[in-house]
């Protein structure tokens, strides 16, 4: 069982540094280790083809895949008292939602733009994904 954890883990990071895009950050972040998205983007959110999304929460984003799900809080939790350096860069406005976290090297990011109450954009370097909210 852990090692099919670590499996995940692994294949999920390599992934995402091949599909995520990372940023300068801006200078009206908060940079801390904690993730705390906006009310406004809080819910399960899943693509069209009902195949995959993100299950956000007070304090965490988590990747679904089908039946499967990553969850970052999870994560900044596994290198508590390791030697990986970790932040966590978020910024929020009433429509917009990005995400940057780093865990050593690694930079994951996600951009969201508000499209109503019930859908928003994915915003990824190579394509955009309006996604449902359930």
């Amino acid at each position: 069982m852990a090692t099919k954890k670590i499996t995940l883990f692994t294949a999920l990071i390599f992934s995402l540094i091949l599909a995520s895009c990372s940023s300068d950050g801006d200078s009206n972040s908060n940079s801390n280790d904690k993730i705390n998205p906006p009310g406004w983007i809080q819910g399960t959110w899943i693509n069209d083809l009902e195949t995959g999304g993100f299950r956000i929460t007070t304090d965490d984003i988590c990747i679904v895949t089908g039946n499967i799900q990553q969850c970052y809080k999870d994560i900044l939790k596994q290198t508590d008292g390791s030697v990986v350096q970790k932040n966590v860069k978020e910024v929020i406005t009433n429509d917009y939602y990005s995400i940057e976290i780093t865990l050593s090297s690694v930079i994951i990011t996600y951009e969201f733009e508000r499209v109503s109450d019930t859908e928003i954009e994915y915003i990824d370097s190579i394509m955009n994904t309006v996604l449902t909210k359930q």
